[in-house]
């Protein structure tokens, strides 16, 4: 999914606040622009919109690819972490659901935190349903079941 030559906007999440992501920014994207697929990694720029200046900030996390389980022929796990190697922490999302054109959905493993991502030039209307499906539908690990918020990070209208 996130190895294509594509950027992604972070459609919606089910936390208003991601301090990963932008804080509680809009305009939260990505884009690779360095892929080893032989170690299964990419480096990516995470971008956003600061809230304060209007201007959009950017920083590089190093993606590796993981299987949630040895005997999965495909890579369910996207681990973000920090080009700095004196920070050692990362946080993993499994991948939910994707068309491999519109959209994909993730959960993050550690805290059950959802979050869709729109391929550019797609409308934010016409994503495939299974994007919202897994959004809503996936189990929760840690917490109690309930309608998952939807907090928009996509606005057209500032992220074009």
């Amino acid at each position: 999914v996130m190895s294509q030559e594509k950027k992604y906007y972070l459609l919606y999440r089910s936390n208003e606040n991601d301090t990963l992501m932008g804080g509680t920014s809009k305009c939260v994207q990505t884009k690779n622009y360095k892929i080893d697929r032989a170690l299964k990694t990419l480096e990516n720029r995470i971008l956003y919109r600061n809230n304060e200046t209007g201007q959009m900030e950017q920083y590089v996390v190093l993606i590796t690819f993981k299987k949630s389980n040895d005997t999965f022929p495909y890579y369910d796990v996207i681990s973000v972490g920090s080009l700095d190697t004196t920070i050692t922490a990362t946080k993993d999302y499994q991948l939910l659901f994707t068309d491999n054109k519109s959209c994909h959905t993730v959960r993050s493993v550690e805290d059950d935190q959802f979050q869709v991502w729109m391929t550019e030039d797609h409308d934010p209307k016409e994503i495939d349903p299974g994007c919202e499906k897994a959004y809503q539908d996936a189990p929760l690990i840690f917490s109690c079941p309930a309608p998952r918020k939807e907090y928009y990070i996509y606005d057209k209208t500032i992220c074009n």
